[in-house]
């Protein structure tokens, strides 16, 4: 709805037919015309469309099986995410923006960055990829917050201890996604920046990125080329 001021047209999808019933009673309300509402999952409803900006919050939550439609995210908590990029390739026009808000991990011999590129498939190259990383913590630092909160129960603990172990999970990240699709042939790039410790915000991404901070060693904070 905040887009639909700033666009031609703006389409919002979700796979809940109740979410989708509310944001068309809110877009009605508004007497937004240039936004459609649609139910379905991920690209379903949009399908043969292609888009200047994508935009998703996903569940990310880890689950044995998928409860809560609206948190759980897959066995790996990545689930819904790993469909969102794959289908960029297709639904992001050159140029073209991506955005999304996710937990997710690094993992022995394999970043989340390098993750992500995996996911955009054969067409990778075409593609930046920065990641804003809120908070990075080890799985056992993730477990000793649980306890404290009292949010862990035995049978959680030993199914993520179980997930953990077996992804070689090294860090879980908290993070913000940034997806740039190229406008014209260049070197792919890929970037993490740490938002706390560098005292920016999500919206710093874009000009951060657009900088070209230079090539770091993988896993660094900073900016590298992927040529």
């Amino acid at each position: 709805m905040v887009s639909a001021r700033h666009a031609r047209h703006v389409w919002a999808t979700d796979i809940t037919e109740r979410a989708a019933l509310y944001c068309e009673f809110n877009r009605r309300l508004a007497g937004l015309n240039n936004m459609s509402v649609l139910t379905g999952d991920l690209y379903a409803p949009v399908e043969g469309l292609t888009f200047d900006r994508i935009m998703i919050h996903p569940p990310y939550v880890p689950a044995q099986q998928n409860q809560v439609i609206f948190r759980d995210g897959g066995e790996d908590g990545e689930q819904v995410i790993r469909g969102a990029v794959q289908g960029l390739a297709r639904f992001l026009r050159p140029g073209g923006h991506f955005y999304a808000l996710v937990m997710a991990s690094d993992r022995a011999g394999e970043t989340f960055e390098q993750r992500l590129r995996k996911w955009l498939g054969s067409q990778e190259n075409e593609f930046d990829v920065a990641t804003g990383i809120y908070t990075a913590h080890s799985p056992a630092e993730c477990f000793t917050q649980s306890l404290l909160q009292g949010g862990l129960d035995s049978e959680t603990a030993l199914f993520l201890d179980r997930l953990w172990r077996t992804t070689a999970t090294e860090l879980i990240l908290y993070a913000a996604v940034l997806i740039e699709r190229h406008a014209s042939t260049r070197p792919a790039q890929s970037a993490r920046f740490n938002l706390v410790e560098q005292s920016l915000t999500v919206h710093h991404l874009e000009s951060l990125f657009d900088a070209n901070l230079g090539p770091t060693p993988e896993g660094k904070m900073g900016c590298r080329g992927d040529a």
